[in-house]
């Protein structure tokens, strides 16, 4: 199994101007189905305490303080 992890972030002036900016992480999904762990051939024999079972993350708007 071949496995992406892509860590996208963007801003635009609207965004940087009140410090702020969107992430969207995780392996992608589009058209490909999400990553499950319970699907997978790795649930038994990689540690993964702590992780969703699906890895279908959703955009997140960051703002860092000034």
């Amino acid at each position: 199994m071949i496995c992406d992890l892509v860590v996208f972030q963007i801003t635009c002036s609207y965004l940087h101007k009140s410090l702020e900016f969107v992430s969207v992480c995780g392996p992608t999904y589009d058209p490909l189905p999400p990553f499950q762990w319970s699907k997978s051939d790795y649930e038994k024999d990689v540690p993964h305490a702590g992780h969703p079972d699906l890895w279908t993350f959703q955009p997140i708007v960051h703002k860092w303080n000034s």
